[in-house]
């Protein structure tokens, strides 16, 4: 692949991710203005449900493809669509299996989860279930073969289709769970249908042909990197924030309360999102670097990513939890706000989540060859937000379940962190002091701004950001390599922040 057909990619998933976070805030906005909280946390749990149902069912297949799709190509053209077509027959009939479970337990799920929506409309569930696999394992197929242009045309298109569905239907008929889930089905089916009818059409047609020996695919050696995937997926499913909601319905029966926390979660994942979209091809890059010059080079890269994903994390998420309050009522009613409490506290446990070097540590323990380690500790944190929840849950509600999970989070990144201690030990503490100490007095400064939504919206974010360019200009945490390697990038942003440099270039 040359190298512009890399960039391409890179652009496009940028593309992608910022789209998809716009287009996912308005259908987020359509459905909580139009549903009361408690058809939100319905449909909160039922999402909840069919994401978990994709780890499940899914039995690593979307892992075999990112990792064996380009090694086929390489070999032979046709290779990749034999796998996928494998590969899809395999996902179809799982989950078509998976759907009778879930048709002949639909009483007990409904009973499980206090949702009658699992019993009367078990056949929109177990249609959602079957079309959300299929559109995540064409997804990945599309990405593998780096036709990441395709596919994201199609999701962006997919997502803004879901809207107009919603939209229309709300407006023909009474906003409901089920013409929601409906709209969901149509456009995933349509999806799925343009991946397939698509770019991908006239590799499937020369599957027809029967491959020569020379061709059989490595099915042994893909099925078995795909089963150790999907355990490992598996074993950590406690820490995803998905399962806080299952908790949350068996221990309290909050419908309300699920709907908050939904809510929370997901603004804060959004924006995630978009601050850590940069670091997807970061395992790729440190191993090339591990590689080429060895641990004293590793060490360079370490402090370079840890000191510009920081801010980069810091003072986004300190803003969030700043103006959550003004934000959740403008945007979403003050019906919402109950929600403002769970939004600032997770917001603040990604603050610490990043001073423990949450986006980078992994591909940095992985190229040290110590991911094995670092499994033990994803389980035993997963167990641990598994005892914290059932423990915090039924005193706190939501908030116990921000807790548990937050807690449970910040212990993993501390012990991923103490894999690579040699690499922190080179990043400087009084840079960490000052990028932190801006975001968290600034916070704390603005928040006395009060009034209502929107002048205190504006108020804050104005003051903290004018807050924190004083206090950076004051302090000047970036140093004299920072702005060497900013101009080898972008010598635009170089002369810019040199002003927060205490020596010149």
């Amino acid at each position: 692949m040359a190298k512009s057909g890399f960039v391409g990619a890179m652009v496009w998933g940028q593309v992608w991710r910022v789209g998809e976070v716009a287009l996912s805030l308005l259908f987020t906005v359509l459905v909580v203005r139009s549903l009361d909280e408690a058809s939100f946390g319905v449909y909160s749990t039922i999402i909840t449900f069919v994401t978990i149902m994709i780890f499940v069912l899914g039995l690593g297949l979307s892992d075999g493809l990112v990792r064996y799709v380009p090694v086929l190509n390489a070999r032979e053209p046709a290779a990749p669509f034999r796998l996928f077509r494998l590969f899809l027959f395999i996902r179809l009939a799982v989950c078509l299996l998976g759907g009778i479970l879930i048709w002949f337990g639909r009483s007990w799920l409904s009973a499980v989860f206090n949702q009658p929506f699992f019993e009367s409309d078990s056949g929109l569930l177990i249609i959602i279930v079957v079309l959300y696999n299929l559109t995540d394992l064409t997804g990945i197929f599309y990405s593998s073969l780096l036709w990441v242009k395709s596919i994201v045309v199609i999701r962006l298109a997919g997502q803004l289709s879901t809207i107009v569905f919603v939209t229309v239907g709300f407006w023909l008929f009474q906003p409901s769970v089920p013409l929601l889930i409906a709209g969901l089905c149509l456009s995933n089916l349509w999806m799925v249908l343009a991946s397939l009818l698509g770019k991908a059409r006239s590799g499937l047609r020369a599957t027809l042909t029967p491959p020569s020996p020379v061709q059989r695919l490595p099915l042994r050696e893909i099925f078995s990197y795909s089963r150790v995937l999907w355990l490992i997926n598996l074993a950590t499913l406690g820490l995803l924030g998905q399962m806080d909601i299952f908790l949350l319905a068996l221990l309290t029966r909050d419908i309300q309360g699920i709907g908050f926390y939904s809510l929370a979660a997901l603004l804060v994942g959004r924006l995630l999102v978009l601050l850590q979209a940069w670091s997807t091809s970061l395992g790729s890059i440190v191993s090339t670097v591990y590689l080429e010059k060895g641990l004293p080079g590793l060490e360079r890269y370490f402090v370079f990513y840890y000191r510009f994903s920081l801010p980069l994390q810091l003072i986004p998420m300190g803003g969030l939890a700043l103006v959550a309050g003004p934000f959740v009522g403008l945007v979403f009613g003050e019906r919402y706000l109950q929600a403002v409490s769970l939004l600032a506290a997770m917001a603040w446990f990604q603050v610490i989540y990043a001073l423990l070097g949450n986006t980078i540590t992994t591909a940095f323990l992985n190229t040290l060859g110590r991911q094995r380690a670092a499994l033990v500790w994803r389980c035993s944190c997963s167990l641990l937000n598994l005892a914290l929840n059932l423990l915090f849950i039924p005193a706190w509600g939501p908030l116990g379940a921000v807790l548990g999970t937050g807690i449970s989070l910040a212990l993993l990144h501390l012990l991923e962190g103490w894999l690579v201690r040699e690499l922190f030990l080179k990043v400087r503490w009084s840079y960490i002091l000052k990028i932190a100490g801006g975001v968290v007095s600034g916070a704390w400064l603005a928040g006395f701004i009060g009034g209502a939504f929107l002048p205190s919206l504006l108020g804050r974010g104005f003051f903290y950001l004018a807050y924190l360019l004083i206090f950076f200009l004051v302090t000047r945490p970036l140093t004299a390599q920072d702005l060497q390697l900013l101009h080898s990038i972008r010598p635009g942003a170089a002369r810019i922040l040199r002003h927060f440099s205490r020596t010149p270039a």
